[in-house]
């Protein structure tokens, strides 16, 4: 009862947390689409998703032939990284 009881309350700050991120997570995605981008060369739109990551203490790096970013959550142990987010807009 009491691991329930324990993960009830994790995943309650999980939603709270998310709740509160979510006004920003709106307001990035409205400045990335007032100024749409074709193709796969997206500057405006990895400049914003670069400011947006800056200071989330993420290891974090632009792609050489597109304008990807790839963002690395370091784990405990150095080169495992606890999870990798990566994206590249194809455009419409």
């Amino acid at each position: 009862m009491a691991e329930r009881s324990i993960r009830d309350m994790m995943l309650s700050t999980l939603l709270a947390e998310a709740q509160d991120l979510q006004p920003d997570a709106v307001r990035l995605r409205r400045t990335i689409h007032r100024q749409p981008e074709l193709g796969l060369q997206l500057p405006r739109t990895q400049a914003a998703i670069l400011q947006a990551l800056d200071g989330l203490g993420l290891r974090l790096r632009k792609g050489e032939r597109l304008t990807s970013v790839v963002a690395t959550l370091e784990g405990a142990q150095p080169g495992h990284p606890a999870a990798r987010g990566h994206g590249c807009s194809p455009g419409p």
